[in-house]
């Protein structure tokens, strides 16, 4: 992973925390999608969970606590935003 501050806060942070990142962070010469995967897959080793929002910009959110993530996910569906653009791990829905 290219952010390993953020794996520094999951670790270190409590079940509260949130971190949401505007991730300009990719090598262009893999696939966007595929190094997306990565990251998250990288977050969930760490013990957290989290999504991508991917569009012209991406955004990350991630944190320890599954139920947060899943809550940030339903208010962004229900606030318009397509669900085709978040991507996560099986595990993260």
């Amino acid at each position: 992973m290219s952010n390993p501050d953020l794996l520094l806060v999951i670790d270190e942070g409590t079940t509260s925390t949130r971190a949401i990142v505007f991730d300009q962070s990719f090598d262009r010469s893999k696939s966007k999608l595929e190094e997306t995967r990565e990251k998250l897959l990288e977050i969930h080793r760490a013990g957290g969970h989290g999504f991508y929002y991917n569009s012209h910009a991406s955004f990350l959110f991630a944190s320890k606590d599954p139920k947060s993530i899943r809550a940030i996910k339903e208010r962004l569906v229900e606030s318009g935003l397509p669900t085709r653009r978040l991507i996560a791990l099986a595990a993260d829905g």
